[in-house]
């Protein structure tokens, strides 16, 4: 997923984990003290204020302008479609068409992780500054942008061009998904498994820089795990068709699914069914297809596919990288991307890698708790650093040098 995130004022004290440092909490809410007096009158007309105050101006009393803008946009990450009305040209990226998207046409201007649909992609861009996200002008701040790794140079091109002809900012920095979420964990120095929505990748990274002949994809991630579940339920007798009811899968996904360490024995026992209630009140029994259905990103042969899986797709990323760096690249896997969140992911991993792996190296896998979000933290360390103005494109730059500018300064 290609993220935003625009530099404020950023939390110094987030830089402390780029140095290996605890990370802490990143979107505390404000607090407001007052000093309570002796007499209960003063007191009942104090609280009085305060509760008028929070009435009529809640974002000025408990968060400062950076983590409104952090919330914003941690609401903004899942809302990614592009909705049209059927039959007609109007775009609503708004989170208030989801509960009508059974009757809407949605189209995603992303596949696999590359921007497909620039008209689709700026309008979403332009509903993140909008009254209803951030509520700030394009022209006050300057740009983190991400960027999936082996991303064309043309994207990263057109990309420039929007924000600098189009939203007009300040300055640019376009940064791989992959490097920020390792910053995120303190680190600077491992290999990332990103799996998301689109697609998932395996990047090497040594001292905070991304190893090219290392990366590697496989167009297999969780919307396709919501697909092939899909498949599997229609196969019960459960029939989910439209937009909407596909939403209704991917949540049977995220709840009731999970990742066996025996898939095949678990194949030839009773398996215990799982109840979901559907958004209409009735109960749906899920039996075998909740760990058949991520079984699919270790073995995308059950839908036809060729790729490698994720576990083989990992090891020969490492295998790929430099001989004295591959020891400290199976010690420091770090997992991000919401299908990482699937129940077991991790265990499974680990069970798989270590068949792949040299019998004498010893693998350790991280998956933070906030891993849906990291290439997000990531980017608010990154931006808070003091170094980082030596690390954008000012719109100077840009109108000399255009295209080899953004090359120039993006690694």
């Amino acid at each position: 997923m290609l993220e935003l995130l625009i530099s404020s004022s950023f939390r110094r004290s987030s830089s402390s984990a780029l140095n290996g440092g605890e990370t802490g909490s990143y979107c505390p809410a404000g607090s407001i003290k007052f000093l309570v007096l002796n007499t209960g009158l003063l007191f009942f007309l104090v609280v009085c204020f305060f509760c008028f105050f929070v009435l009529f101006f809640p974002d000025n009393c408990h968060m400062t302008f950076s983590q409104h803008l952090q919330l914003s946009f941690f609401h903004q990450i899942k809302a990614c479609d592009c909705i049209t009305f059927s039959g007609k040209n109007k775009l609503s990226p708004s989170s208030s068409r989801q509960e009508h998207r059974g009757l809407l046409s949605v189209r995603y201007p992303m596949e696999h992780g590359i921007v497909t649909d620039w008209n689709d992609m700026e309008r979403i861009w332009q509903y993140v500054y909008s009254k209803e996200q951030l509520q700030t002008f394009s022209e006050e701040h300057p740009v983190l942008l991400t960027e999936a790794p082996l991303n064309p140079s043309k994207n990263r091109e057109k990309a420039a061009e929007v924000f600098f002809e189009t939203f007009n900012v300040p300055a640019l920095f376009i940064s791989m998904q992959a490097v920020l979420s390792l910053y995120a964990t303190g680190r600077t120095t491992g290999v990332v498994l990103d799996s998301g929505d689109g697609v998932t990748h395996v990047v090497p990274i040594y001292e905070g820089f991304a190893i090219p002949h290392s990366i590697m994809r496989v167009d297999i991630a969780g919307r396709d795990v919501s697909r092939y579940l899909r498949l599997l339920l229609r196969k019960e007798g459960y029939n989910f068709n439209t937009s909407a009811e596909f939403e209704v899968v991917r949540t049977i996904k995220e709840r009731a699914c999970y990742l066996s360490l025996n898939p095949q024995k678990d194949e030839t026992l009773e398996t215990e069914k799982a109840q979901y209630v559907l958004p209409d009140g009735s109960t749906l029994n899920i039996g075998p297809a909740r760990f058949r259905a991520p079984e699919l990103l270790f073995r995308p042969d059950l839908i036809g596919d060729e790729s490698s899986g994720i576990h083989e797709v990992l090891a020969y990323a490492i295998q790929k990288s430099d001989m004295d760096l591959r020891r400290t690249l199976f010690s420091t896997i770090v997992l991000c991307g919401g299908s990482t969140l699937i129940k077991g992911f991790g265990e499974r991993l680990l069970t798989e890698v270590k068949k792949l792996a040299p019998k004498d190296v010893k693998i350790k896998i991280s998956a933070p708790q906030e891993r849906l979000y990291s290439t997000w933290i990531g980017g608010s360390i990154l931006a808070s650093l003091d170094t980082f103005k030596k690390m954008w494109v000012s719109k100077r730059e840009y109108e000399e040098d255009r295209a080899r500018a953004i090359h120039r300064k993006t690694f």
